[in-house]
């Protein structure tokens, strides 16, 4: 890993890890809950929109769950699979690679942002 993706991976993780703070980016972000390898950078990435999008439209939401997996035997590259999982507001979200995972997190991310979650 090279400086440059060394510091750009320890942003993203510090600026994801300050939005789980309530008094940083308030209830909204703080009602989301992310599980799975979200250290992997695409899906960090995606993690981050989401949050940005959850501040960005105020419109209250019940808490979130964001369940993000990686499955190739089931998907191809770049391909993403949402579910809703355990109530309507579990989301799993798998991709054929991180990359699909990324996609299927900025779809969530998009539906967050224009209200049709």
């Amino acid at each position: 890993m090279t400086r440059q993706h060394f510091l750009a991976l320890f942003l993203i993780c510090f600026i994801v890890g300050r939005c789980f703070d309530p008094a940083v980016c308030g209830e909204t972000a703080a009602s989301i809950e992310f599980r799975g390898d979200v250290k992997v950078p695409q899906i960090a990435f995606a993690v981050k929109e989401i949050l940005q999008s959850a501040i960005e439209s105020r419109s209250p939401h019940e808490r979130l769950v964001v369940t993000f997996r990686v499955d190739e035997n089931s998907l191809p590259a770049q391909a993403y699979r949402i579910e809703r999982v355990e109530g309507p507001h579990n989301f799993l979200i798998t991709g054929g690679d991180p990359t699909g995972a990324m996609y299927g997190g900025l779809d969530l991310a998009e539906a967050i942002r224009i209200g049709t979650l």
